[in-house]
């Protein structure tokens, strides 16, 4: 009987342990928990609307787009450059950024991968863009034409190739011009140019016509370039023995033919 006491109490210790509760991660000890991205708030998301913005994501990689709209689970993004539309969730923020005035630019390749789990493969860094100013096209009349652009400053000077060889030289014509240029709308790649032009031809007589032009042009990120120019008013004096050119109404018809002959009308080529 005393021999079975020992037992007793080892079975007795070990019933009262198992019948106590286990302990609850309730209490008042250091509890780990897991860093959660920062909220963006509504009046951030409706500043930045219409922007093109640089998301961070909180699953990783980086995703450039116009911010088209957003609600209280996601946000909604065009992407840059293809203005694929894509709607990611909002909790996946990590951080944003302005892209449309930083030096350089994350291009996605597809919608799909950006909005999909390996966004970090889906998106290549470039370098600042690179501003381009001298070009060289091809310009209808058949001609040659070179123009330079820098800032708000923009000037041309046009040849004709085909006309003198297939008149012998009997019409030639030529075209400079000098004047401003500005962006139609912003982050537009088409410009508007107004300038002063001279237009040396030859009809026979030579024609000296100048005024006042208007034209527009584009270039693309690879250098790609088209324009358009048209003489809008001016006049036109003839140098020659036969002198036809004398009255007023013939001097603004010959500037206006002599302008179709000496402007690139349109022009095409790439500007450096």
């Amino acid at each position: 009987m005393l021999r079975s006491i020992p037992y007793m109490l080892v079975m007795l210790c070990g019933g009262i342990a198992s019948a106590q509760p286990a302990a609850s991660d309730d209490g008042p000890g250091p509890r780990v928990s897991q860093p959660q991205p920062a909220a963006i708030g509504d009046s951030t998301l409706q500043a930045l609307r219409g922007r093109t913005i640089a998301v961070r994501r909180a699953s990783g990689g980086v995703v450039v787009g116009e911010l088209v709209g957003y609600d209280a689970a996601s946000f909604t993004l065009a992407l840059v450059p293809s203005r694929d539309i894509v709607t990611l969730p909002r909790g996946d923020i990590a951080a944003l950024r302005l892209a449309d005035v930083a030096p350089w630019t994350v291009t996605p390749t597809t919608a799909s991968a950006a909005a999909g789990p390996s966004a970090a493969g889906a998106v290549v860094a470039a370098g600042p863009v690179r501003e381009r100013h001298f070009g060289l096209q091809l310009g209808l009349a058949p001609g040659v034409m070179l123009d330079y652009e820098i800032g708000y400053f923009y000037a041309f000077v046009h040849g004709d190739v085909v006309l003198p060889m297939a008149s012998s030289g009997v019409l030639l014509g030529f075209a400079a011009g000098a004047g401003v240029t500005f962006a139609l709308a912003a982050r537009s790649r088409w410009k508007m140019d107004v300038f002063a032009h001279l237009d040396p031809v030859r009809l026979g007589d030579v024609n000296l016509g100048g005024g006042i032009g208007l034209g527009v042009h584009f270039t693309a990120l690879n250098g790609f370039t088209l324009a358009f120019k048209a003489p809008i008013i001016g006049y036109s004096g003839s140098f020659g023995s036969s002198s036809t050119n004398n009255g007023a109404g013939i001097g603004v018809a010959y500037y206006y033919l002599g302008g179709v002959m000496g402007l690139p009308i349109i022009s095409l080529g790439y500007r450096f």
